[in-house]
């Protein structure tokens, strides 16, 4: 019975916010991974600092190890973007109430594109103790941008000379 119980506290967080990754949970491989990135910002005359942060899809974002930039709270569509995954109703990732800053909480938000692996690709805080951060993920790749992939990579292929082929399964996603 204590196994019983200790899976059934193990999923019930997940069970929470299930609908959070996407109606065939495109998303669900991000739960309880946490990502990395480390961002240089120019402080003038040839200064510049460095900050680390940690991206924990579907829980939080923090800035050099103490400074909570916010909770994930919900996700957002945005403009259209090249390779974004509008078609999925998923973009971005909204964390609010981070720590204290100027009177307001911080808050982040976290848009993703189609890439090959899951990966933070820049954080930014274009205004005070608002954060923008861009990461990559297959689990943004829509049909039509998984085409555009495969074309850049045809188009590589042919100009390097190598034959490239593509199997059947991953054109029927080209349909998706």
């Amino acid at each position: 019975i204590s196994g019983a119980t200790k899976t059934i506290r193990e999923i019930e967080p997940i069970e929470a916010i299930a609908d959070a990754f996407g109606p065939n949970a495109e998303w669900r491989h991000l739960w309880g991974t946490c990502l990395k990135h480390q961002e240089g910002v120019e402080q003038g005359a040839g200064r510049s600092t460095r900050y680390r942060y940690r991206v924990c899809p579907f829980e939080s974002i923090t800035q050099d190890g103490s400074t909570l930039l916010g909770n994930f709270t919900r996700w957002e569509t945005g403009p259209q973007g090249e390779g974004s995954s509008d078609a999925l109703g998923m973009v971005m990732m909204m964390f609010e109430g981070g720590d204290a800053c100027d009177g307001t909480p911080r808050r982040a938000t976290l848009r993703f594109e189609c890439g090959e692996e899951d990966k933070i690709i820049e954080i930014k805080e274009p205004a005070v103790c608002q954060y923008h951060g861009r990461a990559t993920s297959p689990a943004a790749c829509s049909g039509a941008a998984l085409r555009q992939k495969y074309d850049e990579i045809a188009s590589m292929a042919a100009e390097a000379g190598v034959e490239f082929e593509i199997s059947e399964s991953v054109r029927e996603l080209f349909a998706a």
